[in-house]
C-alpha cells in the first residue's frame, strides 16, 4: 500500500526571527471583504536578559499581518524586584511604525552600581495599539486595526556582575 508522505517541515526558526520575519504589504483579508486588514504588534521575546555593567538593554517589538499602514503602540517600564532610579532608569514612550516597517527597539537604561546583589528584574509593558496618519498622530478611521499579540509584556533580567566582598568587615 501507498502511504501518503507528511507535508515537509519549514526550516527551524529562532522565535525571534519567526515571530518578526516581514511579511509582504497587504496580507491580510482579499479586498473588498468584510474584515480589515490587522496589524498585530507584540515583543519579540517573553523575557531578556542584560549584563548590569553593560548600560542599556534593548527591547525588540515586532509587528506582524498588514504592514501597509502606520500603526502606533505605547510602552512603559514597571518595576518588579529592579527598582527604577536604583537598578534602571524608568521609561515610557511611543513607538511609530511606517508602512511596511516590521520592527521597533526600546532602549532601557540600566544602572550600574557595585553593590553584590541576586538578580534583579523589571518589566516594559505594550498598550494602546492604534493606526496612525503616518505623522506620529493617531488616525481616525480609515482601513485596518492594530491589536496587542499575545506578548504584550516581556521581563528583563538585570544579571548582577559585582562580585561578593571577602572580607567585609
Amino acid at each position: 500500500p501507498h502511504r501518503a508522505r507528511p507535508p515537509p517541515r519549514p526550516p527551524a526558526l529562532s522565535p525571534n526571527r519567526a515571530f518578526c520575519r516581514k511579511l509582504l504589504p497587504g496580507r491580510g483579508p482579499e479586498k473588498g471583504s468584510a474584515t480589515a486588514p490587522t496589524t498585530t504588534v507584540a515583543f519579540d521575546c517573553a523575557a531578556y536578559r542584560v549584563m548590569e555593567g553593560r548600560g542599556t538593554a534593548t527591547i525588540i517589538v515586532c509587528r506582524s499581518g498588514d504592514l501597509s499602514v502606520p500603526a502606533l503602540v505605547d510602552w512603559t517600564t514597571r518595576d518588579g524586584t529592579a527598582k527604577a532610579g536604583q537598578d534602571y532608569v524608568a521609561g515610557d514612550g511611543q513607538l511609530a511604525f511606517s508602512p511596511n516597517e516590521a520592527s521597533k527597539k526600546i532602549e532601557v537604561l540600566i544602572i550600574d552600581d557595585n553593590e553584590y546583589e541576586p538578580d534583579e528584574f523589571f518589566e516594559v509593558t505594550l498598550s494602546n495599539p492604534r493606526l496612525s496618519s503616518g505623522d506620529g498622530d493617531e488616525k481616525a478611521g480609515g482601513g485596518g486595526r492594530v491589536v496587542l499579540g499575545a506578548r504584550q509584556t516581556s521581563q528583563v533580567t538585570i544579571i548582577d556582575d559585582d562580585f561578593p566582598n571577602p572580607n567585609p568587615n
